[in-house]
This record gives structure tokens, sequence and C-alpha cells, in this order.
């Protein structure tokens, strides 16, 4: 039994250690986009099938006025307006 619990330890210890590395990991290569897409002059977002904002980059915020707080997770009908969205939904999708 105490076999059993050693072996289950040290299981999960090394599987602790993998997700932390693989969360690392994952900070770093978003931490590589959004310096590069910061760096771009152009305007970049990326908008969820149901158009819910999961990224916008630093000219994308400052063009809107916004806090990254305040993009992250908004819809874009709600960032836009209604009379805005309607103007550009024919080129939305």
């Amino acid at each position: 039994m105490a076999l059993e619990r050693s072996k289950f330890e040290v299981d999960l210890l090394k599987a602790r250690n993998r997700a932390e590395s693989s969360a690392l990991a994952l900070a770093e290569r978003e931490s590589f986009v959004k310096t590069v897409t910061d760096a771009m002059p152009g305007l970049v977002a990326y908008w969820d099938k149901d158009l819910r904002c999961h990224f916008a980059n630093k000219t994308y915020l400052e063009w809107f006025g916004k806090l990254p707080e305040a993009i992250i997770g908004t819809t874009l009908q709600d960032l836009l307006g209604a009379r805005l969205f309607a103007l550009n939904e024919s080129y939305i999708g």
C-alpha cells in the first residue's frame, strides 16, 4: 500500500512538473505573439465565431481607446455599437 502511494506521489509530481512546463511554454509563446503584434502598425485582433474578442494588439486598443480588459471578452457588436455593426455586418464573417 505504501509503495503504491509512493509511486502515485511520484507520478503526480511528474504530471505537475509537465503541467508547469507546458504553462510556462504557453506563456512564452503568448508573450512572443504579443510582442510581435504590438510592434505592428496595423490593427490585429482575434474574434471567435460568436464575434467575441480573444486578442487585440496595442494598435487595436489605441484605435478604439480601450484597455485590454474592456475589449477582451466583449462582442464586436458591443464594441462597434448597433449602427456601425449593421453597416459592416456584410463584411464580417
